[in-house]
């Protein structure tokens, strides 16, 4: 696959440029450099570290060029091949062309902080915007028919931890026997940012529990991809598959938006759910409250006839 940027092709298959890659992560203001620092300085966490150093590699292998010296040509040409590409049969999200260019303006602002370039090419760039989206929690049909389909108790593992305790597919994938406390009735989750938190122990999870490892990661990988335990990636493509097979539009972000609305629909506080969520900001979690058309068919027949 290829996408047109000013005037050349940009090939989105891995070429032979990886030495620029190896040159860069070693090298003086290379990513390794880039990396300690924001572990450092920052305090970011691994996860976010390790994303955002992959997508300069991405960039610099894509492009065939030092991201050190990326034009504003360059980082539009990547954007314009990554618009072109489809992720597990579907368009890239705003929202991710959005992340996407933010982790590379990150690289930039940081070669010019140390002195390692004097401009940032993204910032003659007018920033793609992650449009406002909905909730997209599953109706009670969709529901039905998703846990109807034939699966591994693994897969149905993972999407009741999605359904009842609102986990990421990254959380999912390390879960751990170890995070269920049966005698506080918790568990135990290391979110975005490196956060720890306690969950309540949903009693559906309490029963899985019974028949999960104790001591052990609950989804051990199979392949020796030098994890001992699946990549988010890995849950997102399982669970991507149910809801493919049971003609649900979908993947398990939607049990965790279902996990969200059901529990304001039922009266939860939004404060409540903020933190259940582990979201850092109110407002992320505010979207949620957006009315449903059912919320809005029960207000409408509320109203009295005139005549």
């Amino acid at each position: 696959m290829t996408g047109l940027g000013h005037g050349r092709i940009v090939s989105l298959n891995r070429g032979p440029v990886a030495p620029i890659v190896m040159i860069m992560d070693r090298s003086h203001g290379g990513i390794e450099e880039w990396a300690r620092w924001q572990h450092g300085a920052e305090g970011l966490s691994p996860r976010t570290v390790q994303e955002r150093c992959n997508r300069v590699r991405e960039f610099a292998e894509l492009l065939g060029v030092d991201p050190r010296h990326a034009t504003t040509e360059d980082v539009l040409d990547y954007l314009t091949a990554v618009r072109a590409r489809a992720r597990w049969g579907q368009p890239i999200k705003a929202s991710s062309i959005a992340t996407y260019y933010g982790q590379l303006r990150a690289w930039f602002a940081w070669l010019v902080m140390n002195g390692y370039r004097d401009d940032d090419p993204t910032g003659k760039i007018k920033g793609p915007k992650a449009r406002r989206t909905k909730p997209k929690p599953l109706s009670p049909a969709e529901k039905i028919a998703v846990y109807s389909v034939r699966m591994h108790a693994r897969t149905r593992a993972m999407m009741l931890l999605a359904n009842y305790e609102g986990l990421r597919a990254h959380e999912i994938a390390k879960f751990h026997g170890r995070q269920v406390n049966r005698v506080a009735g918790t568990i135990q989750v290391r979110g975005k940012g490196d956060v720890e938190c306690d969950l309540p122990l949903h009693p559906v999870i309490a029963e899985l529990a019974e028949r999960m490892p104790v001591d052990a990661y609950w989804f051990p990988s199979t392949r020796a991809s030098g994890h001992d335990h699946v990549t988010g990636n890995s849950v997102s493509i399982i669970i991507g598959d149910v809801f493919r097979r049971a003609g649900v539009p979908g993947s398990v972000h939607r049990l965790r938006h279902t996990f969200a609305t059901e529990l304001l629909a039922r009266g939860a506080n939004l404060r409540v759910v903020q933190e259940l969520l582990r979201h850092a900001r109110l407002s992320t979690t505010e979207v949620y409250t957006l009315v449903s058309l059912e919320q809005m068919t029960d207000a409408i027949a509320m109203l009295s006839r005139a005549a």
